[in-house]
């Protein structure tokens, strides 16, 4: 990962940084594994089916292609969440959000606070029962597509860090 805190402007200071909670940024990661599991089971059964059947080697050696295709399916959401996670953080600076996150490329988004026009908090079911949130950040002409733009999730406090963020952009607004 970057070290994020060199890319700071001369003069700007960090208000407030952390990583999101842990459990309920994997959680999306094992809950797309489910789907990956079914895709797994029913290619297992299959090929069970046409190796006792003695069905020709070529269609065993298809079929295992998508046993292949199921592992992946399976193993891939939960690895890539622990790689992004490991690349995860969030910074509330005096002129600036920076969120910082990415499996494989490490993706860093700057948003001045003079452009947020709205933030809010979003609580979804997994959030609930991890006492989590996450801030969705509206800005001038970037529209809001859920899920995009920035990804500030699985906070411990989203509403203290919500409000600090507002008196943060408010305050330098006024000077």
């Amino acid at each position: 990962m970057y070290e994020i805190d060199k890319l700071l402007r001369k003069g700007e200071k960090v208000i407030w940084s952390d990583k999101p909670l842990k459990a309920p940024f994997m959680i999306g990661g094992f809950v797309a594994s489910v789907f990956g599991l079914v895709w797994l089971s029913f290619s297992l059964f299959a090929m069970w089916v046409s190796t006792i059947q003695g069905i020709e080697t070529f269609v065993i050696l298809f079929l295992s292609l998508f046993v292949l295709i199921g592992f992946g399916l399976t193993l891939g959401p939960p690895i890539w969440q622990v790689m992004r996670y490991k690349n995860t953080k969030y910074l509330i600076t005096n002129q600036r959000l920076i969120t910082q996150t990415g499996a494989i490329g490490v993706d860093t988004r700057f948003l001045d606070l003079d452009n947020i026009q709205e933030v809010y908090v979003n609580v979804n079911l997994v959030d609930k029962l991890f006492g989590t949130g996450s801030l969705v950040v509206v800005t001038a002409g970037f529209p809001y597509l859920k899920g995009t733009y920035p990804a500030i999730t699985a906070l411990k406090e989203p509403y203290k860090i919500q409000r600090l963020l507002q008196e943060t952009r408010i305050s330098t607004t006024k000077t």
